[in-house]
Order: C-alpha cells, then sequence, then structure tokens
C-alpha cells in the first residue's frame, strides 16, 4: 500500500465518523434552529476537516 493510500483511508474513515453529527448541525443552522455552543465549537475544530 503506497503512503498515499494509506492517508486517503484515514481521511476516509474520519470523514464518515464526522459525517452524520456534521450533516445534523448543519441542517438545523440551515433550518435557523439554535445549536449549543459544545456544537459551535465541535463544527469549528473537530468537525472542521478541511483546516
Amino acid at each position: 500500500m503506497k503512503h498515499t493510500d494509506f492517508l486517503k483511508a484515514g481521511l476516509k474513515k474520519l470523514q464518515d465518523q464526522t459525517r452524520d453529527r456534521k450533516v445534523a448541525l448543519q441542517a438545523r443552522l440551515k433550518a435557523s434552529q439554535p445549536i449549543s455552543e459544545a456544537d459551535e465549537e465541535w463544527l469549528d475544530n473537530a468537525g472542521n476537516l478541511v483546516d
């Protein structure tokens, strides 16, 4: 297995682990429903796989 394949597999696993919570929180925000400070913090940090 190439190093890039190993990294891609790890990223895919991380994305799968965060997807459900992230989608649910983003749907609440889109519907103008409040989310907790802890959920906002999660979206800005652990749930943000881009930064």
